[in-house]
């Protein structure tokens, strides 16, 4: 379980907790075939339809981890194409309270590279579709659980790390 999946337990319980509180659902897992996945939209009501959600659910947690294994490419890439990192003497550091008002702006403005609006823009996604596949768990169908564990599982192997 990757680092950023940690805080998201708290989510399930608490969306857990929510829905026995104000749905009255079961809170039990269930192998049923008719399950509203996210969405009412989302509705299986056959074998058929169930088999086709849970194929999907298994390629959406092969695309978070593809995001997740993208950022680290960048990542590892930026870290490899820059220049060597210079060390930086305490004598450089300067408080923010030392600082020009004009030396602010152009701090501000190189911490906003392309390559930390593009981490964090994927990071952003990445956390969404996380968020999205722990309501999915949330619906305790059997199904769904074992499409998401088995597509983490998969879309982790997949990657080159």
């Amino acid at each position: 379980m990757s680092s950023e999946m940690i805080p998201s337990l708290s989510v399930l319980i608490l969306v857990s907790v929510a829905m026995a509180h104000d749905y009255n659902a079961n809170l039990t897992l269930h192998f049923s075939e008719r399950e509203y996945v996210l969405l009412q939209a989302w509705k299986t009501g056959s074998f058929l339809g169930m088999f086709g959600s849970t194929l999907i659910v298994f390629l959406i947690c092969i695309v978070h981890e593809a995001l997740e294994g993208l950022r680290y490419f960048l990542a590892r890439e930026h870290m490899l194409g820059s220049p060597e990192t210079e060390t930086v003497s305490q004598s450089s550091v300067k408080p923010l309270s030392d600082l020009k008002c004009w030396e602010l702006p152009r701090k501000i403005r190189n911490s906003f590279t392309g390559y930390r609006v593009t981490q964090a823009l994927l990071y952003g996604v990445q956390t969404l579709i996380g968020y999205l596949l722990i309501l999915i768990v949330v619906s305790f169908n059997v199904w769904l659980i074992l499409a998401v564990v088995l597509g983490k599982a998969a879309g982790t192997c997949s990657r080159d790390d």
